[in-house]
């Protein structure tokens, strides 16, 4: 664990150690505790303004409140408070309506709230609620839940981001500092692969190097030739492995049992799961696409307007669209029935990735190692919003859950280098692995993804800390190249990694590890 030695003038002052103590004590229901320790310490939890203003806005006093409010020490005094009225007046126009008052709601609309030219969108918004027929049609258009309901706290609770927190002590604020220190201590903590472990206020939170899934725990050897690709379903019950044997096994990803074998003419080397999993689209070697039904192993259909090979595909968030991407220059926007929506014109895209943010990012990088970012509409629409350069050829990406992060495989240097897509900057680079000329697929992995996990040349598996940049550990175990490693979506932890000898291993937590397990967990000791 790293040691801090503050220095002394950085220690917690007396006075703010006892009023947050009180806070707690407070909050926990022993008030005749706290009276007694101010009595006895000569400090207040809060000055009497304040607990005046309090009192106000839990007793729906909202003019005593607005003129307390102006005689508080602010965090920005030289900001107007027009902000923290609108939302008061908003709490007094809200129970005004929800006891029919609708004359007086609309004095405060139209003579209190409107004349302060604040978020005229809600202001509208509100304005609507007047024809509500009842108090419960009000508080379901509003999301607000009543005067008598948690309201009026939760307006305090936004109300003390005006105040000075010196003054004003933000809510639950010991609560708060603690769990910062427990989220630091695992943000510190090398081994810390799941969100399962107990924390503790009494001593440091270490994880041993045996929370990781270091053991084989089973073997898949149903496929004859080299195993290309590997990808979950997203609700990780279900596994699709794709080979150089011209088929694609769907397993049952609780115990790894086969459920259907997909045949093809020509192999495949990238899959996709439909949002929903019940389809799995299929390319990779010839110019076509192939759309599965994964539930009874059938050919849907296939896609084959490109006039190149397709390289990747990835699904919309509908189950009904999907784009494509090939070496002819050319990305496509599909629906499943067979039906071109949208052609663009691009370079020789070798991989692409589509992150479900709030405005949907779709990311492509090509032959020459130039990755695109593209913010895209519901309907599928693209508009460019940047470019990044790398430095080399780079064979495949991995793009992290919230769509900010991607991971390229970088060629000459071995490198994987993680990009910032928000700030379309380079932030960190992995090294140890051999990636040569091949397409080897690496993934985020683990709790809040803090993890990189990678195939190599050489056989074995790597993974480094994403924060940290350390290799923490050499995975043995194939006896041929490693060329896609899947982190498992779900519990247990586990991953599962596809290699050139023709097997998929399966990745688990070792418990309790003799002599000899212990020598086998990993090449290298931290």
């Amino acid at each position: 664990m790293l040691s801090i030695h503050p220095h002394p003038h950085d220690k917690p002052r007396k006075e703010e150690v006892l009023r947050l103590i009180m806070q707690s004590l407070n909050d926990l229901g022993y008030k005749n505790v706290v009276d007694s320790l101010q009595k006895d310490t000569g400090i207040d939890l809060e000055p009497l303004s304040v607990q005046q203003f309090r009192q106000a806005i839990l007793e729906g006093r909202f003019g005593d409140a607005e003129q307390i409010l102006r005689t508080l020490p602010l965090r920005q005094p030289d900001k107007p408070l027009d902000s923290a009225y609108f939302l008061i007046r908003e709490q007094h126009f809200l129970e005004l309506l929800e006891q029919k008052n609708t004359p007086r709601a609309l004095h405060v609309l139209r003579q209190e709230m409107t004349p302060l030219n604040h978020d005229v969108r809600r202001l509208h918004h509100l304005s609507s609620l007047i024809l509500c027929a009842t108090p419960q049609e009000i508080m379901d258009q509003a999301d607000w839940d009543g005067a008598d309901g948690s309201s009026r706290a939760i307006l305090l609770e936004k109300l003390e981001k005006f105040v000075d927190p010196a003054v004003m002590l933000p809510k639950a604020r010991l609560h708060t500092l603690l769990n910062q220190a427990f989220e630091w201590q695992r943000h510190e903590c090398l081994y810390h692969i799941a969100n399962n472990t107990d924390f503790s206020l009494f001593y440091d939170h270490v994880c041993s190097k045996r929370h990781f899934p270091n053991h084989t725990i089973q073997i898949l050897t149903d496929h004859t030739d080299e195993v290309w690709h590997l990808s979950f379903s997203a609700d990780g019950s279900r596994m699709a492995s794709i080979s150089k044997d011209k088929t694609c096994i769907i397993w049952d990803a609780k115990k790894f049992t086969k459920l259907h074998t997909l045949y093809a003419e020509q192999a495949a080397t990238n899959g996709a799961w439909s949002p929903n999993g019940s389809m799995l689209l299929l390319c990779g070697v010839d110019h076509c696409l192939r759309l599965w039904d994964t539930e009874t192993g059938r050919l849907l259909r296939t896609f084959d307007q490109h006039k190149d090979q397709v390289t990747c595909c990835v699904w919309l968030a509908d189950g009904h669209h999907f784009f494509s991407g090939a070496m002819d220059k050319s990305l496509i926007l599909w629906n499943i029935d067979g039906k071109i929506v949208a052609r663009h014109e691009m370079g020789r895209i070798v991989d692409m990735k589509l992150a479900m943010k709030k405005t949907p990012r779709l990311v492509t990088i090509d032959m020459d190692g130039c990755m695109t970012l593209f913010d895209m509409s519901p309907q599928g629409q693209l508009k460019e919003i940047g470019k990044l350069k790398e430095t080399s050829k780079v064979q495949s990406m991995s793009v992290s859950r919230d769509g900010r992060y991607a991971l390229t495989n970088s060629q000459q240097p071995d490198e994987i280098h993680l990009w910032d897509l928000d700030r379309q900057v380079l932030l960190r680079s992995y090294t140890g692995h051999e990636q040569g000329d091949f397409v080897i697929r690496s993934t985020f992995a683990g709790y809040q993804e803090r993890y990189i996990l990678s195939g190599s040349e050489d056989n074995d598996i790597y993974i480094w800390s994403r924060e940290h940049q350390a290799l923490l550990d050499v995975f043995s175990g194939h006896d041929g190249r490693v060329n896609c490693v899947a982190w498992y979506p779900s519990e247990p932890v586990m991953f599962a990694s596809a290699s050139d000898d023709h097997t998929i291993r399966l990745w688990g937590i070792v418990h309790e590890p003799n002599a000899e397990e212990h020598a086998a967990l990993g090449k290298l000791q931290v």
